[in-house]
């Protein structure tokens, strides 16, 4: 609770927020696919292989040869 650290409590917690501001653009960024890899259903589009760790391809039976990796680094 904010008002609860006290003086130095708060110093501490504006001085690492400081620090993650500065350091930000050198935080490795999240994969999200592009908005053309989704259906009308807002679901991935067959063709594309599921990259994230929150995603599935949901055929699983389906080889994945002819999937689609647009994933960019």
């Amino acid at each position: 609770m904010p008002g609860r650290v006290g003086d130095d409590g708060r110093k501490a917690h504006l001085e690492a927020y400081r620090k993650r501001l500065e350091e930000i653009n050198d935080t490795p960024r999240l994969f999200f696919h592009a908005a053309d890899d989704y259906g009308k259903d807002e679901r991935l589009k067959p063709s594309v292989l599921a990259l994230s760790g929150v995603q599935r391809n949901v055929d699983a039976a389906r080889p994945l040869e002819g999937l689609v990796c647009r994933r960019q680094l």
